[in-house]
């Protein structure tokens, strides 16, 4: 067995660390895919969910009527969490990059935010490919780059101007499967059509600036970037994002989109 990276080390220890935090924070915008994502099940689908998280999107699967629907996720403390809230549903920790899975298991396979979570994106795909049965259905959703995205630029800018970055290990493009022309080229050379993609209009509803920030120390690479931080960085994040924040109040709330690109593909026969 081959030592996990420096990457893989870091990632799976912010999981295990902040799974409990995720519902209440990045939780609230990522669940908002789902509605979107079970579109696509039918009844005699078997589903396999990557990087299942608490396992709200099995859970829904299950409510529209798919009968075989199974969650994995690096973190065995995710698994726990999603095992305590949905136990009739079957979890497991597995690497998305080297799934144990056979080869052609499902007949639908879905990464819901989890390609900026991983090391090797293209091999985290391909391994979803790997499983998916020939004709089945390939999806995935991933955050839009700040450069497209109010929230994650409102994240993301200030930590780049004074924070000191080399605190955690360095990671690939977390975006390189946000641009839909990238994964178009990328699923269509390993045997994929139907290549489709859409927007998702997702967004952050924070009471102000104090919550927002405790929400983006929730998150495992910028929120450990934060978090590594001496005190007086910190400080000029949070004044920083705190007081960005006031474009985007709304009577008494702040709705700060934070859209999403869904992309689903099909497995050639």
């Amino acid at each position: 067995m081959t030592e996990d990276s420096a990457f893989k080390t870091f990632e799976k220890a912010a999981w295990e660390d902040k799974a409990s935090r995720y519902d209440n924070t990045w939780g609230l915008v990522s669940t908002q895919a789902i509605p979107h994502i079970t579109q696509f099940a039918k009844p005699e689908m078997s589903v396999l969910d990557v990087g299942c998280g608490p396992g709200h999107l099995c859970a829904a699967l299950k409510r529209v009527g798919v009968s075989a629907v199974m969650g994995c996720d690096y973190s065995g403390n995710m698994v726990k969490i999603a095992s305590g809230n949905y136990p009739e549903i079957s979890f497991r920790q597995e690497d998305a990059g080297m799934l144990s899975f056979s080869s052609e298991s499902f007949d639908f396979v879905t990464l819901n935010y989890v390609l900026l979570h991983v090391e090797d994106q293209e091999k985290a795909l391909l391994e979803a490919a790997r499983v998916l049965k020939k004709g089945g259905l390939l999806l995935y959703t991933t955050w839009l780059a700040p450069t497209e995205s109010p929230g994650l630029a409102l994240m993301f800018a200030p930590v780049k101007e004074f924070a000191d970055l080399t605190v955690i290990p360095p990671a690939p493009d977390i975006f390189t499967f946000a641009h839909f022309e990238v994964a178009k080229t990328f699923l269509s050379h390993n045997g994929f059509t139907d290549i489709s993609s859409k927007t998702l209009q997702t967004h952050w509803e924070v009471s102000g600036g104090e919550e927002f920030f405790q929400a983006v120390q929730a998150g495992t690479r910028i929120g450990g970037t934060i978090d590594l931080q001496k005190q007086t960085i910190k400080d000029k994040i949070k004044d920083s994002i705190c007081s960005q924040i006031e474009s985007f109040k709304q009577d008494s709330q702040y709705v700060i989109p934070t859209p999403s690109l869904l992309v689903s593909a099909r497995k050639a026969l």
